[in-house]
C-alpha cells in the first residue's frame, strides 16, 4: 500500500483489502472486500488482478479515468474518458435511510460485473476480465453485507446459511469477534433479513438456479 495513504484509513486494525472467496462468476474469479484505501490504490488492485470494483459507499467517490476522451466544450466539468478499472456504484448509507431494494441492487450489480462482457467497438475499450473488489469506506459493514448476501443467494449449495456466510466474510476480513455484534451495522442487517424474508415468502430465489 502507498505509505502516503496509510494515515487516511480508520484505525480498525484491518488490512486495506481481504480475499473472501474464489471461483465466483462465469470466469471463476476471486472476490475481495476492502476499504477506501484499497479502492484508491491502483497498484494494489493490479497486484491482485482486480479489474472491476463495486463502490457501496454513498460518502466516498473515485475516478479511475486515465485516458481522456471527448473534450467538453466548456464549463467546470471534470475529466471523463476510459479507465483500466470497470467501476460501478450503489451508494448506501451505513445506517438507517436505505430501502432493501438498494442492497438488492448492489447484489445484482455484483452479478452483473461478474458476467458482463465488452463489445468490440472504439467507444468501449477492451476490458480485461479479472477479480472483483467490493468496497465501502472502512470495509466493515456495507461491503461485508453485500459480499455475504451475494454468496449465500448465488451459491446456496456452498453457502446454505446466511449467518455462517456472514461469519466467514467477517473472518476473512480479519474482524475481531467482539465486533461481530456491531458490524455490519444493525440497519444493514435489517435490510439483509428483509430481503431474505421476501425470498422465503415468495419462494423465488434471488438469482436463477444455474
Amino acid at each position: 500500500m502507498n505509505d502516503g495513504l496509510a494515515g487516511l484509513a480508520e484505525d480498525y486494525g484491518l488490512e486495506p483489502m481481504s480475499f473472501v472467496a474464489g471461483g465466483v462468476g462465469k470466469r471463476s474469479v476471486d472476490l475481495y472486500i476492502g476499504d477506501k484505501i484499497a479502492a484508491g490504490d491502483i497498484d494494489l488492485l493490479r497486484a491482485h488482478g482486480i479489474t472491476s470494483v463495486l463502490n457501496t459507499a454513498v460518502n466516498v467517490d473515485f475516478n479511475y479515468v486515465n485516458r481522456q476522451v471527448d473534450a467538453h466544450p466548456g464549463g467546470n466539468v471534470l475529466m471523463f474518458g476510459h479507465s483500466p478499472i470497470r467501476m460501478a456504484k450503489v451508494g448506501m448509507i451505513d445506517g438507517p435511510g436505505n430501502l432493501p431494494s438498494l442492497l438488492l441492487a448492489a447484489c445484482h450489480t455484483v452479478e452483473g460485473l461478474l458476467h458482463q462482457d465488452s463489445p468490440t467497438k472504439a467507444s468501449h475499450p477492451r476490458h480485461k476480465p479479472g477479480n472483483l473488489l467490493i468496497h465501502c469506506r472502512a470495509g466493515r459493514s456495507r461491503s461485508v453485507i453485500v459480499a455475504a448476501l451475494y454468496l449465500h443467494a448465488k451459491y446456496p449449495e456452498k453457502w446454505p446459511s446466511f449467518e455462517r456466510t456472514l461469519d466467514h466474510v467477517r473472518e476473512q476480513r480479519g474482524m475481531p469477534l467482539e465486533d461481530y455484534e456491531k458490524v455490519p451495522t444493525p440497519a444493514m442487517m435489517e435490510l439483509a433479513y428483509a430481503i431474505l424474508e421476501e425470498v422465503r415468502i415468495s419462494g423465488r430465489p434471488l438469482f436463477p438456479i444455474s
